[in-house]
């Protein structure tokens, strides 16, 4: 009997699979809402089979970038450089403190408009959790672009409110937990307990690796504009 419930539990969750594997990518303008609403089935769509195409999801992380860099330009207003208290060059006299400020400085302005970076690092991370089967790690690059490109929306959709609430600067930051936490642990196929564990632990470590790949960069930024 307990074999018997198994097997039909089975074969609904093969069915299941199929027809989420046979439906059909939605268009550009669609995916927003779509990847808000119902995000675990919508990527299921748009990454259809086990080696997908890159066009779509760096399709929508470059679109999502673009809204994401107009937003900023056209309000002229970022969040994260309020949280920083630097304004030009840092009252300091000491050099080495000067430097490690304005990287510093260059790595919370920056944080977001490297975030191509983080998806990457990010899906090598929760490969390393997840493992590659029966996804390989192109899958979960894919599948991070399409994450990182949502986020971008987010904190795009952020900066009006932040522009009259800024205590809310740390929101973005809210919504990612929130929204990758649950969505990639769910995409794994894992049980929902173990896969947010283990999706929080590589959401961190990937969190940690970029920060400090960014702060390299704005080191090496900084070294460069004081030659």
């Amino acid at each position: 009997m307990i074999n018997g419930n198994k097997n039909q539990l089975s074969v609904f969750i093969n069915s299941m699979n199929e027809q989420t594997e046979k439906a059909s990518p939605l268009p550009l303008p669609a995916l927003p809402l779509a990847l808000t609403v119902r995000p675990v089935s919508t990527l299921r769509s748009q990454l259809p089979g086990l080696v997908p195409s890159w066009r779509g999801p760096v399709s929508y992380f470059l679109i999502c970038f673009l809204i994401y860099f107009l937003t900023r330009v056209l309000t002229g207003y970022d969040p994260l450089e309020n949280t920083v208290a630097i304004s030009g060059e840092p009252p300091s006299d000491n050099p080495g403190i000067r430097t490690i400020k304005r990287a510093g400085y260059f790595l919370v302005r920056h944080f977001w408009t490297f975030l191509a970076m983080f998806a990457i690092i990010t899906g090598m991370a929760y490969r390393v959790f997840f493992g590659g089967k029966p996804f390989g790690q192109r899958y979960w690059w894919k599948l991070c672009l399409y994450i990182s490109g949502q986020m971008l929306l987010f904190s795009a959709l952020c900066i009006p409110i932040t522009f009259f609430f800024p205590q809310a600067y740390f929101l973005p930051f809210i919504l990612e937990a929130i929204y990758i936490l649950p969505v990639l642990g769910l995409m794994s196929g894992h049980k929902l307990g173990w896969a947010l564990l283990k999706s929080a632990f590589a959401l961190m470590i990937g969190h940690g690796i970029y920060a400090l790949v960014i702060l390299g960069v704005s080191f090496t930024v900084i070294d460069l504009l004081n030659l």
